[in-house]
């Protein structure tokens, strides 16, 4: 039919069509039923991906998305077996023993970094090592809270190895 929708754009001050501040306009002509832009207003990536998938003959962009979430899979497996390789030299840190626990106000933090993988009933998955939890005291000392356990992150590692590092 012909009509056009102005959606409002991201705050700001300044002028017009900037993205960076600034109020845009963003037209949906609504050409046979269908949008130009469709619902894609709501995220600028959106926008950018159907920008993209429009302008590109081909379909070039969808390919360079699956070779991007091919990488992307490698990098984190990649990522998720040098995590491993860590934990290990990290149990040989700590004479053997998978779990490295600290103490820290009315908390105690236990880390496992290596072994096998835990199975976490309030998620109902499969936490693999290197992972974390964390048990939370009151004020008389006893246990009243278990946080569900989760991988271990980069920082995570660091923390453990400067704890085994000053252990010593």
């Amino acid at each position: 039919d012909g009509r056009r929708q102005e959606v409002g754009g991201y705050g700001g001050g300044g002028g017009g069509g900037s993205s960076y501040g600034g109020n845009f306009d963003l037209y949906d002509t609504r050409k046979n039923g269908k949008g130009v832009v469709g619902a894609a207003y709501r995220d600028r990536g959106a926008i950018a991906r159907e920008a993209a998938l429009t302008f590109i003959p081909g379909g070039v962009f969808v390919r360079a998305l699956r070779i991007g979430a091919k990488a992307y899979r490698l990098a984190r497996a990649a990522n998720a077996a040098s995590k491993v390789r860590y934990g290990r030299r990290l149990k040989a840190l700590n004479g053997g023993k998978n779990r490295v626990s600290i103490k820290r106000r009315a908390r105690q933090y236990h880390y496992d970094v290596a072994g096998d993988a835990h199975f976490e009933k309030s998620t109902q998955r499969y936490i693999h090592t290197p992972h974390k939890y964390h048990i939370r005291f009151n004020g008389k000392g006893q246990p009243n809270f278990r946080s569900p356990t989760t991988p271990m992150g980069w920082f995570d590692l660091a923390r453990v190895r400067i704890h085994l590092h000053y252990r010593r």
